[in-house]
C-alpha cells in the first residue's frame, strides 16, 4: 500500500488543473499524506503488537483508539 499511495502522489501532483480543481487536489493530497502517516505509524505500532502476542482484548483497544482518532481522516 505505501508504494501505491506514494505513486499515486507522485501522479496527482504532475496533473495540469484548472484553477477550480485545485482545491480538489489539495485535499486529495493532504488525504493521501494522512494515510501514508497512518501506515508508516500506527498500523505498525498494532502490526508489532501482534508480532508479540499482546492479547486481542490490548489490541482491540489500540485499533479501536486509532479508529477514534484519525477513523476519519476525511474530516
Amino acid at each position: 500500500m505505501e508504494i501505491c499511495l506514494k505513486d499515486t502522489s507522485k501522479k496527482i501532483k504532475k496533473i495540469k488543473v484548472e484553477k477550480e480543481a485545485k482545491p480538489i487536489i489539495t485535499v486529495t493530497l493532504d488525504l493521501f499524506q494522512d494515510a501514508d502517516e497512518i501506515q508508516k505509524t500506527d498500523f505498525l505500532i498494532i502490526a508489532k503488537m501482534i508480532d508479540e502476542g499482546k492479547s486481542e482484548e490490548e489490541i482491540d483497544i489500540a485499533s479501536r483508539k486509532l479508529d477514534d482518532t484519525k477513523g476519519d481522516i476525511t474530516g
